[in-house]
């Protein structure tokens, strides 16, 4: 013989299920908190300023700021957050090899040209040396000719003075040479030094060139790169949480939906739902039909507790909407009363009442309980309901709240 259950007041048990369901979602969304999408720090190698990316690079260091929030600094050991740019390492050292070079090229032509015109000197000092030894033999000559042919006087003066002259003649010569080479020299070694230069500085704007770009690739691509590991740090985080959360979700269904399989199996009528987190739930909005009017009140009891502990179970709670919280542990037949006239309708039928409220439970479940309260009230005008079944279909649907 079927006993009848002890259930809580339709009021009691949607209050808790509403109760467990915020405690459920508050437990979950505590549980399984998705990262912080904050910020990492990152320093340009070229310039020493700072740029941001989204998300916590790997390895950087958490860092507060002056507002109190957190923030991620790259670790400079990383290749994110090195604060030097390799390429401006290499462009300082191409260009310190360059003007070595220069420098070098430069003390050459500097070697060279004191070379030269040293060589210039000593070849013009003795033409002008081998000048003046042959003036002085030649006044020898001169006085040793003169004397021999007895010439003196104006004629002797004549010819000395012509050889001073020529003697003259010869060193002034030998200068004006010796200034045009050294000056030739000099010339053709501020040419070469020149040249020097411009090739230097020629290679060093090209070197900058080079480097500088290369330099503004690597800052671009750090930044990219940073950006990308950050983005699937931060999805392999959530892609963890969701994991977590959709097993705790699962394991939670199968506990209830296993017990509402058992209360239909038993021949409750239940309403389900499905929250914003994908959790099921139920209400017990009938009760099973029992068969005989004569079921003890203590079986009674103690099937009302098992059926009420177990709806609970699983973390859902029952709702029965058929009986009301003061017929606990009665015999359905009992609990009825006698035929009554009441607005041109006889009797008070609970299954004409579980009927109507299991048809409207999806307005009911939806919060339009005056909608329905409304549509009784058309079937109590139409005499097709009691006044005690309407107002019992009113108190039921009242005490019913939206989940």
């Amino acid at each position: 013989m079927a006993t009848k259950p002890n259930p809580r007041t339709a009021a009691s048990a949607n209050k808790n299920l509403v109760n467990y369901t915020n405690k459920t979602t508050n437990y979950i969304d505590k549980t399984f908190k998705y990262p912080n999408q904050t910020y990492t720090v990152i320093t340009n190698g070229i310039t020493g300023q700072t740029q941001t990316v989204s998300g916590i690079v790997p390895g950087s260091t958490k860092v507060k700021g002056s507002d109190g929030t957190y923030h991620y600094v790259a670790n400079p050991n990383t290749q994110y957050g090195s604060t030097t740019n390799p390429y401006m390492d290499q462009l300082q050292t191409v260009n310190q090899n360059i003007q070595n070079q220069n420098e070098q090229q430069k003390a050459y032509l500097q070697n060279l040209y004191n070379t030269n015109s040293g060589q210039i000197n000593q070849t013009y000092d003795r033409s002008a040396n081998n000048a003046y030894v042959d003036y002085r033999q030649n006044q020898k000559d001169l006085k040793d000719q003169m004397s021999t042919m007895g010439v003196t006087g104006g004629a002797s003066e004549t010819a000395r003075i012509k050889l001073q002259n020529s003697y003259g003649s010869a060193l002034q010569n030998n200068e004006t040479s010796r200034s045009g080479d050294l000056t030739n020299a000099y010339n053709n070694y501020m040419t070469n030094s020149n040249a020097a230069d411009t090739q230097m500085y020629s290679d060093l704007n090209d070197a900058q060139s080079e480097y500088m770009s290369k330099a503004t690739d690597y800052e671009t691509q750090k930044l990219s790169g940073a950006s990308d590991a950050a983005e699937a740090a931060y999805n392999e985080s959530v892609a963890q949480v969701d994991a977590k959360r959709a097993a705790y979700i699962k394991n939670r269904n199968a506990q209830v939906d296993t017990k509402k399989a058992s209360l239909r199996a038993a021949g409750y009528t239940l309403a389900t739902s499905t929250d914003a987190n994908g959790l099921h739930h139920y209400t017990i909005v009938k009760k099973p039909t029992t068969t005989s009017g004569g079921s003890n009140s203590k079986n009674s009891r103690a099937g009302g507790k098992s059926s009420s502990g177990s709806s609970s179970s699983g973390g859902s709670y029952g709702v029965l909407n058929n009986v009301s919280n003061d017929n606990k542990g009665k015999d359905t037949k009992d609990d009825k009363p006698k035929d009554t006239k009441s607005n041109g309708t006889k009797g008070y039928n609970l299954q004409k009442i579980g009927s109507f409220i299991n048809s409207n439970m999806t307005l009911i479940m939806t919060g339009k309980q005056t909608k329905v309260i409304a549509k009784a009230k058309a079937l109590l005008k139409a005499g097709k309901l009691s006044a005690l079944e309407f107002n019992t279909i009113a108190s039921r649907v009242t005490s019913l709240k939206p989940h």
